[in-house]
């Protein structure tokens, strides 16, 4: 069941153009995937990997995730 935080107004676009980093429910979202996708995901052999930001946080570069999907891994 998603999370409320899970829901994100933003459209996908403007949050590829506008962040070098993506927070989890910016991932979501431009991937257009539920959390326990996401999860799975995570698992598979090739998926960025997170880097960890000053909050401890698990962030993804934007360009990373582009290139992950481009290869037609999603």
């Amino acid at each position: 069941m998603a999370n409320r935080t899970d829901k994100i107004s933003t459209p996908a676009e403007e949050i590829i153009k506008d962040h070098l980093l993506l927070k989890t429910v910016e991932v979501l979202k431009v991937l257009n995937i539920s959390r326990g996708t996401f999860e799975k995901l995570q698992k598979k052999e090739g998926f960025p990997k997170a880097i960890t930001n000053v909050g401890n946080r698990p962030m993804w570069l934007t360009e990373e995730i582009l290139k992950w999907v481009k290869i037609g891994r999603c």
